[in-house]
């Protein structure tokens, strides 16, 4: 894993979507919809609240010191310029964590899983990784059939992982080879 340059961070495609690396500029075009609180309902965050405080935001991600452990991509409906969400691969210890928020007019129609399938394939194909991990809050059903769709296992679970919006959160962890999913929105 050490070998691994997310340097060659690039466009993917799958059905349905295209998949561009995230771009500090994006951040006009995605802040209404990330400012939807049912997108924070299982993540301890809160919606930006400024076009200017998510260009920090993407900043920071962008950032050399981080980029060079993730890769992140706003999703695309098909041909079109219409944002599904955003993903991210971010490189750990010993394998890809996943994380994603599909907007809510996309929910339910199966992007999670076609997108994080596409990503998990690309980490395969590229750079060899088969080993996946997700971590998803124990209340977040959507994230749970997503992962048990494309295979994931639960590996174990995490009481009292943390604590915001008045409430403790659980985690469960799920296990596929070497990739993993974080997932803190309801709707595939």
């Amino acid at each position: 894993m050490a070998g691994i340059q997310t340097s060659r961070h690039r466009v993917l495609c799958t059905a349905r979507l295209i998949l561009e690396p995230l771009e500090v500029e994006y951040a006009r075009e995605l802040y209404q919809p990330l400012t939807d609180p049912e997108l924070y309902r299982f993540l301890p965050q809160q919606p930006p609240e400024s076009v200017d405080e998510l260009r920090a935001r993407f900043s920071r991600l962008l950032a050399p010191e981080c980029a060079a452990r993730r890769f992140t991509w706003l999703a695309r409906y098909g041909g079109s310029a219409i944002p599904v969400g955003m993903f991210q691969a971010r490189l750990d210890d010993e394998c890809f964590s996943l994380g994603y928020r599909v907007f809510r007019p996309w929910w339910r129609m199966g992007f999670a899983t076609e997108a994080v399938d596409g990503i998990g394939a690309h980490l395969d194909d590229d750079y060899g990784v088969t080993a996946l991990s997700a971590v998803i809050d124990t209340r977040n059903r959507a994230s749970i059939r997503v992962a048990e769709k494309l295979g994931f296992e639960l590996s174990g679970t995490v009481p009292h992982a943390d604590f915001f919006a008045g409430a403790w959160s659980h985690q469960f962890h799920y296990r596929r080879g070497g990739f993993a999913i974080e997932r803190g929105v309801a709707g595939d």
